[in-house]
């Protein structure tokens, strides 16, 4: 006997492969895709690490060298401070004598003291916490209270130093010792990199009705194309020329210069000299 049918059977087979259903849902070879874009994506990591390794490896560079710049600039006063010291304590001396070696301990530290303000200027600037205190100023008698102070110095070393001011050069706004910093910086880099018979020029001048320009001149050596972007950069000159001193001073120039709103400038010809100028405003 037959059973009665209650309602259609539907058969299926299942042994029938499906479609294949791609995982982007939009090509066939998305898989490959997917594998294309990790792979830039590892290839665009690799190359972030490989390039802050060598950031951290020139950073370390750099602390050791500056270690090294400021231990050999402070071991000079340092031993000067020693040796004076110990002539002090161990030695009968005349009165004279004691008073140059007071006065040497006196220059020793007044150097070592120099060097630490201006590893923390440049950490001020650095930082973006260095500020100047804004006043009137004429700084046409402060550039010629500047020049006197080096005076001797370029005399004893067969240089010229003159400092030319405009008539009724109008006062500006500034810092009267960061400006007084900047022009000492530039003088001495002048008269360092100027050879006897040479000459260093100070000038301030007039622009417009509320401007002065200050210049630094000099018939030095010059400085090479291909130096001129370091320049500023600190610790460069030290690296560069082994002549002594932290090479901090164009640095912290440049700083002080931006800090009053304004830039320094540098134009310069090997053999024939360099200019450093920047403007200040009576504003």
């Amino acid at each position: 006997m037959n059973p009665e049918p209650h309602g259609e059977r539907i058969v299926r087979d299942t042994t029938s492969p499906r479609p294949f259903v791609s995982a982007d849902h939009h090509t066939p070879d998305g898989g490959a895709t997917e594998l294309e874009a990790a792979q830039r994506a590892l290839a665009s990591e690799h190359v972030r690490l490989t390039d802050a390794l060598s950031r951290a490896e020139s950073a370390l560079a750099m602390r050791d060298e500056v270690l090294a710049i400021v231990a050999h600039d402070l071991r000079a006063p340092l031993n000067a401070v020693q040796s004076s010291a110990a002539f002090l304590t161990d030695v009968e001396l005349a009165e004279p004598e004691r008073r140059r070696l007071l006065d040497v301990i006196r220059r020793a530290a007044s150097s070592m003291n120099r060097l630490i303000e201006d590893l923390l200027d440049v950490s001020r600037m650095e930082s973006g916490a260095f500020t100047v205190e804004l006043r009137e100023l004429d700084v046409a008698a402060l550039a010629g209270e500047v020049c006197e102070q080096f005076r001797l110095q370029a005399t004893e070393g067969g240089r010229s130093l003159e400092c030319k001011v405009e008539h009724a050069v109008p006062p500006v706004r500034g810092d009267r010792d960061r400006l007084s910093q900047v022009l000492e910086n530039l003088i001495s880099n002048a008269l360092r990199f100027t050879p006897a018979g040479g000459s260093v020029t100070v000038r301030v001048t007039r622009q417009g009705s509320d401007s002065v320009v200050c210049s630094v001149s000099d018939t030095g050596v010059g400085i090479p194309p291909e130096e001129l972007p370091h320049l500023f950069e600190r610790f460069w000159q030290a690296r560069r020329y082994r002549r002594g001193g932290a090479g901090l001073g164009l640095a912290i120039a440049r700083g002080v210069v931006e800090a009053h709103g304004s830039a320094l400038a540098v134009e310069s010809e090997p053999g024939r000299g360099s200019v450093f100028s920047f403007v200040l405003r009576s504003d």
